[in-house]
């Protein structure tokens, strides 16, 4: 087939900044972005200013990147904010871009099986884990919380059943330990656009091979809570927790450690040791060594 035109489905973020981004750079065209709103509102969606631009991230170091490929558009892109994605409206507005596929990038909102259809081959969805493995919205949290030394990212097609369409491509990416979470999720964001640009040309054939998830390692988390951000150390091991803190604190998310004063805010990580340490725990101190089940992390405390 010719190039396939394309509807993007992609919320306000570096990760669907950048893939986007590299979709025009290489020429693809781009029919309309579609970025998700808000429940209570009046209608069920609305045009925004014409201008896909980078919308910038809630990550606060990788937010103001903007790629080369954004001066060399030749032609704006329709945006709109869809409010109700089970609307008529909406559906006949997604219809009327005459797109051959859906792209779904950090996407907050389920699609329902009539928008999914409103294209001529459905969709695709890009998640950045080793499906089937942490299936759900925040699957980098949950590959530091549990220590995984590897992840991934994974292009399947589009289901109403949340992350569980057939594999159309995937790679795995290392986790090293102590990578900082905004590192792997800039390199998830190119992995994505590399693999995605290396299917494109071919499709419908890519399609019609792509395989069937495994049931054999299946999971899904759903969001974290503050419980899931609550360590007692003694519990973990030193390369675990610092592992853990490097990872999600660029991410966002503040974990807290038990202390004989009760849970302090980890402010920074700066090393670990894996030998039994006998220094005390976590004090009042602003700088501490937190004395874990095995080992040691020397890490910065919240004050107050």
């Amino acid at each position: 087939m010719s190039s396939p035109r394309l509807v993007f489905f992609g919320t306000r973020c570096f990760f669907a900044d950048h893939v986007f981004d590299q979709l025009i750079t290489h020429g693809y065209e781009i029919t309309a972005r579609i970025v998700p709103g808000y429940r209570s509102a009046p209608k069920p969606f609305q045009a925004l200013d014409g201008r896909a631009r980078s919308f910038g991230t809630s990550l606060p170091i990788v937010g103001n990147t903007v790629s080369d490929g954004m001066s060399r558009r030749p032609e704006p892109v329709p945006t709109m904010m869809v409010h109700d994605h089970h609307s008529s409206e909406t559906i006949g507005m997604l219809a009327s871009f005459n797109a051959d596929i859906a792209i779904v990038c950090c996407y907050p909102a389920r699609l329902p099986t009539r928008a999914i259809a409103c294209t001529r081959l459905g969709g695709l969805n890009i998640h950045p884990s080793p499906l089937p493995a942490y299936r759900g919205p925040e699957p980098l949290f949950w590959m530091y919380r549990d220590g995984v030394e590897t992840g991934g990212v994974s292009i399947h097609r589009l289901t109403p059943d949340l992350d569980t369409g057939d594999l159309v491509a995937q790679e795995p990416i290392s986790i090293d330990i102590g990578k900082p979470g905004d590192e792997l999720w800039r390199e998830s964001a190119e992995l994505s656009a590399r693999l995605l640009l290396g299917l494109l040309p071919e499709l419908e054939g890519r399609l019609r091979t792509a395989t069937p998830q495994a049931s054999r390692g299946a999971s899904y988390q759903s969001w974290p809570t503050s419980d899931d951000l609550l360590i007692d150390p003694l519990e973990w091991d030193a390369s675990h927790l610092f592992h853990f803190c490097r990872g999600v604190l660029p991410l966002g998310y503040a974990p807290s450690i038990r202390t004989p004063h009760g849970y302090r805010e980890i402010v920074r990580v700066d090393g670990y040791v894996d030998s039994t340490s006998n220094d005390e725990s976590a004090s009042q101190h602003e700088e501490a060594l937190i004395t874990c089940r095995t080992g040691a992390v020397s890490a910065r405390l919240a004050t107050g």
